[in-house]
């Protein structure tokens, strides 16, 4: 096998053009420079730069870089380190089987794909709260009752398909938020749990890290009430298990289950 030759700078002219490239534009190879001269011309310019550029070793070896110790989260400073959730572990029999949880995701995924198809409707009769106003949101989605200022009771809405298709993903995100809020007493009533469940089916999968924590913390809550369960049979704990399903299998928060 032929050795491989390694090419050096060296000052001849027929090399040169290896190095340094081939020139555009005729330089003088009869003119001497030395380190004080000073370019008057374009090609005394040319012609300075063509010496730096000889001067410099065609092969540069570098020092190797300083050892570096290993890095560590626990080296940081305690602002700076990642905070692990202590979560409380659930009661077994509070919890939902793992085949149950597979056939519940692809149900989902089913519902949510039928209802992004759906050509949008145009009944508008229904007129939707102001999206930054909490008390008329509950009141839309939950009805209230009747106080000393007025004498009828207002009845809720439940989840229906031109309601939500007029619901944007800012205003699904700021009533899940707000639903953290809305279930008192630690407890999940069904039409709150139709709701959470009709705005999930709207939400999109993909969301800035801000509003995937809204959706952690949501499941936080939910994993919060169940655990204050004793009775599995309560249906409280299928409700609750049906949202942090969703939330951990169809929006990728598989640590909150």
């Amino acid at each position: 096998m032929a050795a491989r030759r390694i090419l050096t700078r060296v000052d001849n002219d027929d090399d040169e053009e290896q190095y340094t490239g081939k020139s555009i534009l005729p330089v003088s190879h009869e003119k001497t420079i030395d380190d004080t001269f000073v370019p008057a011309t374009g090609e005394d310019y040319l012609l300075m730069v063509r010496r730096q550029t000889r001067r410099v070793p065609a092969i540069v070896v570098a020092a190797p870089p300083p050892e570096t110790k290993k890095f560590s989260p626990s080296t940081l400073p305690s602002h700076y380190q990642f905070q692990v959730e202590q979560v409380t572990p659930t009661a077994e029999n509070l919890l939902p089987k793992d085949e149950w949880r597979t056939a519940f995701r692809t149900q989902f995924d089913g519902i949510k794909e039928s209802f992004s198809q759906l050509s949008k409707l145009q009944n508008n009769e229904i007129k939707l709260p102001a999206a930054k106003d909490k008390m008329q949101w509950k009141e839309f989605l939950y009805g209230a009752p009747k106080t000393e200022e007025s004498s009828d009771q207002k009845e809720g809405h439940n989840p229906d398909v031109n309601i939500l298709q007029r619901i944007s993903q800012n205003v699904v995100l700021r009533l899940l938020n707000w639903h953290i809020e809305w279930l008192e007493n630690n407890e999940i009533q069904k039409n709150q749990a139709m709701w959470m469940y009709a705005l999930l089916t709207r939400l999109d999968k993909v969301m800035t890290s801000d509003e995937t924590s809204i959706l952690r913390n949501v499941s936080r809550k939910c994993i919060q009430i169940r655990q204050e369960q004793a009775d599995p049979e309560n249906p409280q704990v299928a409700y609750l298990n049906i949202l942090i399903t969703i939330i951990a299998a169809c929006f990728g928060q598989a640590d909150l289950v």
